[in-house]
């Protein structure tokens, strides 16, 4: 111990460099080791049958008693578990109740008072999937869809630690992933976009804010 004192003490920097190499000896004998150890798994026949392996299917609807009131195929497999459960559904849920819900659910925000009294007095038989689409329309569906992605990408407008500095440009970024689902851009293009616009599209300034994502 008092060797390893002196040491340190007449010698740093030699000790420092000593125990440099002994850190990387030590990780690249145990990165040798783990590399030699796995081994891949193959998967059997049994595992493909997995159903996260299977190709997507329309399955069929439950055979049900009070069948007519009922309006797509959702409402099938949810009356059914609701007989099996002896359970019955509510009633309808009057209009303003409807808009508030979709309202909420698409764009984050209540209903305007204009839009509530609109769709209440709407006669036409398809004001509700009328409705769904102006929602879908509207830039503050992007706006609050966006959000779940920027949570999944931790995007922030500051570094949020020690000193909290702020990202100037953060905020491009944020913009692109609004614009991106408004334009209804496909998933597999917003996916590449983010991880190599650099290497795609070289010369268009928007990717390079889509690598963002990376950074």
């Amino acid at each position: 111990m008092n060797r390893l004192f002196f040491l340190l003490l007449i010698r740093p920097a030699a000790t420092c460099l000593a125990l440099v190499w002994s850190c990387l000896l030590v990780g690249g004998l145990a990165a040798a080791a783990e590399e030699e150890s796995y081994q891949e798994v193959e998967l059997t026949a049994e595992d493909r049958d997995h159903w996260a392996f299977q190709p997507l299917s329309r399955p069929p609807l439950p055979v049900l008693e009070d069948a007519a009131r009922l309006r797509n195929g959702i409402d099938f497999f949810v009356q059914s578990r609701l007989a099996a459960a002896n359970l019955e559904p509510l009633g309808e849920a009057n209009r303003r109740t409807l808009i508030r819900r979709l309202s909420l659910d698409l764009t984050g925000l209540p209903p305007l008072p204009d839009a509530i009294t609109g769709f209440q007095h709407d006669p036409r038989p398809d004001a509700y999937e009328r409705l769904v689409q102006r929602l879908l329309a509207s830039p503050h569906y992007a706006e609050r869809q966006a959000q779940h992605w920027l949570d999944l990408a931790r995007f922030a407008e500051t570094d949020g630690f020690e000193h909290d500095k702020v990202r100037k440009h953060a905020w491009k970024y944020r913009d692109w992933v609004i614009q991106a689902l408004a334009s209804d851009l496909p998933y597999d293009d917003f996916i590449r976009a983010q991880l190599a616009a650099d290497e795609l599209t070289p010369q268009d300034p928007a990717g390079r804010i889509a690598l963002m994502f990376c950074l």
